[in-house]
């Protein structure tokens, strides 16, 4: 079982995400609305994963994945960015993103995802 954290201050947000994470099985969904309860969360459980809105309350998604890495070197994290993809790479390169996702993904951006979770955590996923 893979334990995924998804952060967003509006469920809507990442209601796509948790859609296909339930239906595909395998993963625990854990929902959370702010940086600093997805930091306080990580930092006493073993997370895989964290996917995160670009922008919470209290912080944006690459702020949190900075304050995460020195708690919990080893989770994976995505994000929700409106930035171009090289602005985006630039701005999360060495903090160990996975990728940068859409608020509303297409079949195809979500089939490309998997497919790197699935190599990421050698895992298959059936879609």
């Amino acid at each position: 079982m893979i334990n995924l954290v998804l952060t967003s201050r509006n469920n809507e947000m990442l209601s796509r995400y948790t859609e296909i994470f339930e239906k595909i099985g395998g993963f625990s969904l854990t929902r959370i609305s702010s940086g600093q309860e997805t930091l306080d969360f990580v930092s006493g459980h073993s997370i895989q994963l964290v996917i995160a809105d670009e922008k919470m309350e209290d912080m944006t998604g690459l702020e949190m994945v900075k304050k995460m890495i020195p708690l919990s070197p080893i989770t994976n994290s995505a994000l929700i960015s409106t930035l171009s993809p090289d602005e985006f790479h630039e701005a999360s390169e060495g903090f160990g993103v996975v990728g940068q996702l859409s608020a509303n993904p297409d079949s195809e951006e979500i089939n490309q995802f998997l497919d790197h979770l699935s190599k990421i955590f050698n895992i298959t996923i059936d879609t």
